[in-house]
């Protein structure tokens, strides 16, 4: 297993290599959709996944890693760059999650949420509403992602379950009018290895999300009424510098344009069925000891092409 620590080492191989200039060469799109520092993070995820994409050998400090450059490019031209959704945050669908998020966030501090792991924690460690607001909206992000993705390749609608209430009812899909349960997990993380889903859903979809700070900063400026606030504190205070410091601050240096869009890499699913499940307690190489009991696939390893994609609309939507 590649430690977290040789994160470095790792790089400076991706370098040595020239693996991103390989990829550049033959993904023009590449740049168009991931940053150089994304492209890496992926390449990460990927060299973390092994074989048949790379081979990591490990001696002391030394790393040494062998890339399948073939296997790389297919991998990003066939997976990667189809299955990648760009969201930007004045989409309706986003500024819709983020109201979400906000009175979610609001609701589960008072107790009036169903009561998961997750929220018995926010609670007791007394988290902020910011916080858990920009948790809810990154975990739920790829919902909006994957709503996207199927409308634009099968003109397939899906139904997000918005729903807060204390009901916890068990296995209630993610997608509202789908035919079975489908649970949809999202990480920030796109050097993630590990697909999840829940013990009692029948299908399992993994996206990885980048999301730029400034999104939501410039969504709660626009969306939230900060110019109003800065208004009123004018007529208040009257011109001051730490108001024309904040202005600036929130208008110009943040809360111009977007440069980098939400991206969601939907990165395919898994149909548990005849899957075993991995044990709490178990240790994985870059997850660690699984807190509890639920179905683990590398990313990889998911039903992710064109073909499968259409099998599950049939399946799963029609």
């Amino acid at each position: 297993m590649l430690n977290e620590r040789y994160a470095k080492l790792l790089l400076e191989s991706v370098q040595t290599v020239n693996v991103i200039e390989e990829l550049k060469k033959n993904v023009k799109t590449l740049s168009d959709v991931y940053s150089e520092k994304e492209t890496f993070e992926i390449l990460n995820s990927l060299a973390r996944v092994g074989k048949p994409f790379a081979s990591i050998s490990k001696i002391g400090r030394k790393v040494e890693v062998s890339w399948n450059i073939e296997h790389v490019i297919r991998f990003i031209k066939d997976i990667l760059i189809p299955n990648t959704v760009l969201l930007d945050y004045k989409d309706r669908d986003v500024i819709e999650l983020l109201m979400f998020s906000m009175e979610f966030a609001f609701s589960m501090l008072e107790g009036n949420t169903k009561a998961t792991k997750t929220q018995k924690g926010f609670r007791e460690r007394n988290r902020d509403v910011e916080t858990v607001m920009v948790n809810t909206f990154v975990g739920l992000i790829g919902e909006v992602g994957l709503r996207k993705f199927l409308k634009e390749k099968f003109n397939v609608e899906i139904e997000l379950d918005r729903s807060i209430g204390t009901d916890i009812s068990q296995y209630k899909s993610d997608i509202v009018n789908s035919k079975k349960p489908v649970s949809i997990k999202t990480t920030p993380n796109l050097k993630a290895v590990w697909a999840e889903c829940p013990i009692g859903y029948d299908v399992g979809i993994f996206v990885k999300a980048s999301v730029p700070e400034a999104v939501f900063i410039n969504a709660l400026a626009q969306v939230c009424a900060f110019r109003k606030l800065v208004e009123f504190s004018k007529e208040v205070l009257g011109e001051s510098p730490i108001l024309k410091t904040i202005e600036s601050r929130l208008y110009y240096d943040k809360c111009g344009a977007v440069e980098h869009a939400i991206k969601c890499f939907i990165c395919g699913y898994m149909e548990t069925e005849g899957l075993e499940p991995t044990e709490k307690g178990e240790k994985l190489p870059y997850l660690g000891e699984v807190r509890e009991k639920r179905y683990l696939l590398e990313f990889t390893k998911l039903k992710s092409t064109e073909k499968d994609w259409k099998i599950f609309v049939e399946r799963v939507l029609s």
